[in-house]
């Protein structure tokens, strides 16, 4: 149960492919300095030199990496227990610094009516783009950003997340957003 957790339960998952500098690495500082003030894990993933983005031996786009950094967040820092991914441009807002992610995902859990052991995994919802308009024509109801995700470790989101990343395999004949994004 949330409310019984600790301070180090909670963890910021990052992930760029790029090297830090410039605007990501101030993010990525302003996120770590926010962990160590409120005694949260801060878990940053990138490449190591020379290295891409794969799935087994097939090579993908960087961005697949972010759910393979969500995943590999569960298996490397198993005394976490909520999880929150946010891309490597995105920050705490000042406005909640006070906040610890405790306050803020019971905050959530309260506001959303969230059931964590009925649905672990929260997505944010995007607002009208090229995107969502695209999803929306393949008959999909909402909008939702993999820019923000919010899950607490349970069987249902590990699995979410492992479907997730099998899913950088999908044929582009097969799956309906790849076959429209198709060149």
């Amino acid at each position: 149960d949330i409310e019984s957790l600790t301070a180090e339960n909670f963890a910021i998952v990052q992930f760029d492919s790029r090297p830090l500098s410039n605007y990501w690495q101030s993010a990525a500082e302003w996120n770590q300095y926010y962990c160590s003030k409120h005694g949260h894990q801060f878990l940053y993933y990138t490449f190591p030199d020379g290295e891409t983005c794969h799935y087994k031996d097939e090579p993908l786009a960087s961005a697949w990496c972010k759910v393979k950094a969500m995943i590999n967040a569960m298996e490397d820092h198993p005394t976490a227990h909520v999880f929150f991914y946010m891309d490597s441009d995105a920050v705490v807002d000042k406005a909640f610094e006070s906040m610890s992610l405790k306050d803020i995902t019971l905050s959530m859990k309260k506001k959303l009516n969230w059931n964590p052991n009925e649905k672990p995994i929260i997505f944010n919802q995007d607002g009208p783009c090229w995107w969502c308009r695209l999803i929306m024509k393949v008959g999909y109801t909402m909008c939702l950003n993999a820019g923000t995700v919010v899950w607490y470790r349970h069987e249902l989101s590990e699995k979410i997340l492992r479907e997730w990343w099998d899913a950088s395999m999908d044929s582009y004949e097969t799956n309906p957003i790849k076959r429209l994004l198709q060149t």
